[in-house]
């Protein structure tokens, strides 16, 4: 069984970069390129994008459709709801996924 690198973040709840088994050549200490619905790219400090092969910073241009990026998005989703007059969302600790939300 080969060992794959990959990419992930504990927002997205999953791998976001991986290579396709039995699709690419595998690079010990290369996650490879973006799964399918991924949308990522590099960019310098400044966030512009990167049309070539540069060293940059990776980000995730639009995630997977039903992914959160973080509390604010948490937060407006919370006051969107009519009943919410103000919200605010924090990590806790969490005795089985490590932390969680607490709204």
């Amino acid at each position: 069984m080969p060992v794959v690198d990959t990419w992930c973040q504990t927002e997205t709840g999953g791998v976001m970069i991986a290579p396709l088994p039995e699709t690419a050549r595998n690079k010990p200490g290369c996650a490879a390129l973006p799964l399918p619905g991924v949308d990522a790219a590099i960019v310098d400090e400044a966030g512009r994008i990167f049309e070539d092969h540069e060293s940059g910073r990776l980000i995730i241009q639009s995630p997977w459709p039903g992914i959160l990026k973080g509390i604010v998005e948490i937060e407006s989703a919370l006051l969107s709801h009519e009943s919410v007059v103000e919200a605010a969302v924090v990590g806790m600790p969490h005795s089985i996924k490590g932390q969680c939300i607490y709204a």
